[in-house]
Order: structure tokens, then sequence, then C-alpha cells
């Protein structure tokens, strides 16, 4: 049984970053914080025994940022987020790997724990979810049985859950949900991780100090 985790991410000084967050953020400290998020997300992520770890990013420039972390990487394609993560699956699936677990690179309370969960429950489940506090999801976990079920999903939105969840009802297909998370899309999430677990994520409280105590005091 192969397994792989991958991390669908922007590459910081190739990719525009955390836009939502310009301002009170300046343009480098948004792409700062992207270099903080992936280091402490890829922290948990590997060195792994029980699956391989990936990098998914938007163009072939961003992959020399990741080629030090990893020699597992893809260039995404497709136009929606939706067509971008069935790309990845199916082209990982065609490489032989029979369990695919997706994660973003924005919710920094992703643990090594956490993905041997979501990896175990497609052991009994064709699909696994993890409920972002926003409507959408911080992690999908596939097996191949899973129809194509991003297709007309209402990326960015309240929805995307909801919607999706829907979608595997109607395919009656099974599914788990894992507990829910909040990611970082807003100055409110940014702020919430600086007060509440900012010891457990070092690079982001670095982060934090070098440059979200003064945007908080703008914001």
């Amino acid at each position: 049984m192969q397994r792989a985790v991958v991390m669908v991410s922007k590459a910081p000084g190739v990719d525009a970053c955390k836009r939502r967050l310009v301002p009170p953020l300046t343009g480098p400290a948004a792409n700062a914080l992207q270099v903080a998020l992936i280091q402490d997300i890829w922290m948990q992520m590997a060195p792994a025994s029980h699956y391989d770890c990936w990098i998914a990013t938007p163009s072939l420039e961003g992959l020399q940022y990741f080629d030090s972390l990893t020699s597992h990487l893809l260039v995404q394609q497709g136009n929606t987020l939706g067509q971008r993560m069935h790309h990845i699956a199916k082209t990982l699936f065609g490489r032989g790997y029979d369990r695919v677990v997706l994660i973003g690179s924005d919710m920094p309370l992703m643990t090594h724990a956490l993905l041997e969960t979501a990896i175990a429950h497609l052991d009994t489940v064709p699909c696994v979810l993890g409920p972002a506090e926003d409507g959408g999801y911080y992690l999908i976990g596939l097996t191949p049985a899973v129809p194509n079920m991003f297709d007309d999903i209402p990326w960015g939105t309240e929805r995307v859950l909801a919607d999706t969840l829907q979608r595997l009802a109607v395919a009656k297909t099974p599914f788990a949900l894992m507990e829910p998370h909040r990611d970082i899309d807003r100055w409110s999430d940014v702020v919430f991780y600086s007060q509440a677990v900012s010891a457990r994520l070092p690079h982001f409280s670095r982060w934090w100090l070098r440059h979200g105590c003064d945007a908080n005091a703008k914001a």
C-alpha cells in the first residue's frame, strides 16, 4: 500500500503570497509569513515512514524553492483549485499510490498525528475531510474509488465543505470527518494563532515578533 501526503503551496519569492493580508502586512511580510507556515507544517510532515511527502506548487519556477525540502515535486495544472487538486490526485494514483492526502500551507496546527489519522481513515472509507472553521476544508484524503468531486464547487466561499459533502452524498460515497481547525485567511486568523498557540509554532512565532506585532498595532 503506497501513501502520499501532498502540501499544495505557493512558492515564496516566486508567487504572490497571502495577498488577502496586504494590508495590514506589507508584501515582504506576507511573503515571510508564507515561509514560516511552510516551515512549521513541513516540520510536522517529514520525515515520515508511513507515507511519502510531496509538494505541489503553481509553476516550474516554484520548484526551485522547494527543491531543498524534497525531490517529490509536482507542478499544479488547471484553472481552478478543484482542477488542480484533481490533477494532483490523478497523477499520484497513476504513479501507484492508493492513498493521497492533500493539505494546504495555511493551517498551522497540522501535525504528524493528524496526517496519520487521515490515512488510517482511508483504510475504511474512500474519502476523509478536515473541516475548516470558515466553511472550507484544510485536508482532503482520497482513494482511487472516489469520483471526481472537485467540479462546480464555489471555491473560496463558506459553501465549499457543505457542497463537497452533498456531492459525496449524491454519489453515495462514504466519508469520514476529522476535527475542525482554523486556517489562516484573514488578519483575525493571524492574531488568533499569535495569541492561542504560537508556542507550538516556532517559525510562526519568530515571524510574529518581527512582523506581526507592528502590523497588528496598525490594523
